[in-house]
């Protein structure tokens, strides 16, 4: 069973941010006294913010990919709990071997840190805040863009539609349905991912969107509306479900859902 690939485009975003505060917390550090070197001190800090700093971004901005078939909000917690714990206790154990390998300061001894839990804590602190400013962030977009007036209706056409129009401000443009990859739900709205690595909030709901859109576009999953022109494989994944991977040059990869296996399987049939 392959494993589905991480999705770097938006962690990648925020590693300055990462090394501008691995350098703050060095420089604090030094001053406070804790390491006996300015230099010692900035690579320390620097190392540890980018371990724990961007493993953190990389299971926020993962996510909902990786999650798609968890359906409890409990659970899906639960997991990015643990997700997050461990990536403190990482850390730590880092933080260990520089003191050791790098400075020569105290010995190394495998998972001999006095900071697990500590590291543990805060990480998912982080963690969570990371995750909770993200859907901010996705919740902001959606207030500005969603004016008081909608968008006219997609209209029924004696030929099929080959745009789809979005609301930017007080402009609507006409998004090219050939270039997008998915529709994901989002209350009662859902956001465009298109081939360019572009996400747009979209007025439409996925049920209206699919008794709307061309044949091409199919639902495989309650959270997700595809175009299966924009496939390029299907890999079974487990329990009826499949790995679905896109033609853009990220390759998006969603998880069809087992409700939905039949859909799937014609995909793969003449």
């Amino acid at each position: 069973m392959k494993s589905i690939p991480l999705n770097f485009k938006q962690a990648n975003k925020y590693l300055s941010s990462i090394l501008l505060i691995g350098i703050a917390l060095g420089v604090a550090n030094f001053s406070l006294g804790f390491w006996p070197t300015l230099g010692q001190s900035l690579l320390q800090q620097v190392l540890i913010s980018f371990i724990i700093g961007y493993s953190l971004l990389l299971v926020v901005t993962n996510a909902s990919q990786w999650f798609s078939s968890v359906t409890s909000d409990i659970n899906k917690y639960l997991i990015l709990l643990a997700c997050f714990f461990f990536i403190g206790l990482l850390g730590a154990e880092v933080e260990s071997l520089v003191k050791s390998f790098l400075f020569q300061q105290t010995e190394y001894h495998l998972f001999n840190s006095g900071s697990y839990l500590f590291n543990g804590i805060l990480s998912s602190i982080l963690g969570f805040s990371f995750y909770n400013w993200l859907f901010q962030k996705e919740a902001t977009i959606k207030e500005a863009v969603i004016q008081e007036q909608p968008i006219p209706e997609i209209l029924h056409q004696e030929t099929p539609l080959t745009t789809i129009p979005i609301k930017q401000g007080e402009k609507i443009s006409l998004h090219p349905l050939s270039s997008v990859l998915y529709f994901e739900a989002y209350d009662n709205y859902s956001f465009l991912f298109d081939r360019e690595g572009n996400k747009q909030l979209c007025n439409y709901s996925l049920i209206y969107l699919e008794k709307k859109l061309p044949a091409n576009f199919l639902r495989i999953h309650r959270k997700y509306l595809i175009n299966k022109e924009q496939l390029l494989q299907i890999q079974p994944h487990f329990k009826g479900r499949y790995v679905l991977t896109f033609k853009d040059k990220g390759r998006s990869v969603l998880t069809s859902s087992t409700s939905y296996s039949d859909v799937i399987k014609q995909l793969t049939k003449l």
